[in-house]
């Protein structure tokens, strides 16, 4: 394991050297999606003190001036009304809105004081920024449980995305764990949108518990259970492990099920699983009526390890629009590596 831990160091830091040499002169990183990325770029820098260095180093920062354009740019994005503080881009809502979240809340400053050229957020703490994007998120919540890719305040029947719910549920879940209280109803109606999405063979859809069904959506669902207090023995959690054992080799792509094939990685499940089978600390996977043991740990890290450039980022996915981006491959493959790291350190 230190043979690994040492590999994963590597790429870290080659990564993140890359991403910091990387960002766009506005603050922003990426190309598409650019609150969205530059909000998970934010959550990947800032993981090198605790990760690299230690969480007792007294070392100076060293992407302290990278995470400072980053937020000024996300602040000055930011959209207020009476219910709450969300940002939007290619009009979706929810999505940018709980990466932010994750990424402000993530930073463990509370009392910090915005000073931005946006009067929107002007004067407000941290604080008050994460209690405003989890009132909004409360509010624009759907009627399922979900959230949905575009949201209008005047279509309720609109179905939700597993995707973009991820994106929430992610940030909220790293408010929660930095000290956020979560309104009571946001568990409540998440309850009816995971008994909902799952279908029968323990996969998640997207939209609907059989269309765009795959490792992705299932590992996004297993972080809700983990966020809904589900416990290691729950039925449907065993049956959503027993989904992505059995659909661990299958090919990437929009109407296919697995996470990686010999010429496509999708990162963002890479960061999916290792969240949920860490939270709940799974260990080897074996696949129905076979031998084979899965270590997924070792897969995920070895792929991700393999695929990263000589110059320290990812290359984009050919197949999935939503990674049509270095930046975006990078940090997905930044994210589930420190992630990764942590989970050795823990253990």
């Amino acid at each position: 394991m230190s043979n690994l831990k040492c590999c994963i160091k590597e790429s870290i830091v080659k990564g993140l050297e890359w991403l910091s040499n990387n960002q766009n002169p506005d603050g922003s990183f990426g190309t598409i999606s650019k609150i969205t990325t530059t909000a998970l770029a934010i959550r990947s820098l800032n993981a090198y003190k605790e990760i690299i260095c230690g969480t007792n180093s007294n070392v100076n920062y060293k992407y302290n001036k990278q995470i400072k354009l980053a937020l000024t740019y996300l602040f000055d994005n930011a959209k207020i009304s009476y219910n709450g503080i969300y940002f939007e881009e290619n009009d979706n809502i929810n999505m940018p809105t709980g990466a932010v979240l994750g990424a402000v809340a993530s930073l463990d400053c509370p009392e910090s004081i915005i000073m931005s050229n946006n009067s929107v957020l002007n004067g407000y703490t941290f604080s008050q920024v994460v209690t405003g994007l989890i009132e909004y998120l409360a509010f624009s919540q759907n009627y399922d449980g979900g959230w949905i890719e575009i949201y209008t305040a005047y279509d309720c029947a609109t179905t939700s995305s597993n995707n973009t719910t991820s994106y929430v549920v992610d940030g909220l879940f790293l408010a929660n764990i930095n000290g956020y209280t979560i309104p009571q109803s946001i568990y409540e109606n998440l309850r009816i949108w995971v008994n909902y999405i799952q279908n029968g063979s323990g996969g998640a859809g997207d939209n609907e518990p059989c269309e765009g069904v795959n490792i992705s959506n299932t590992a996004a669902l297993i972080q809700q259970m983990y966020f809904l207090g589900y416990s290691c023995n729950n039925s449907n959690l065993n049956l959503a492990k027993q989904y992505i054992a059995h659909n661990w080799c299958n090919p990437v792509g929009y109407f296919a099920t697995g996470w990686n094939d010999c010429q496509n990685t999708d990162y963002k499940a890479c960061y999916e699983i290792m969240i949920a089978f860490s939270l709940y600390n799974v260990g080897n996977l074996k696949q129905p009526n076979c031998t084979k043991i899965i270590n997924w740990f070792e897969d995920i890290v070895c792929t991700l390890t393999d695929k990263q450039k000589f110059n320290g980022n990812w290359p984009k996915s050919n197949i999935l629009y939503d990674q049509s981006d270095v930046y975006v491959a990078t940090v997905w493959s930044l994210l589930a590596l420190e992630n990764a790291m942590f989970s050795i350190d823990c253990h």
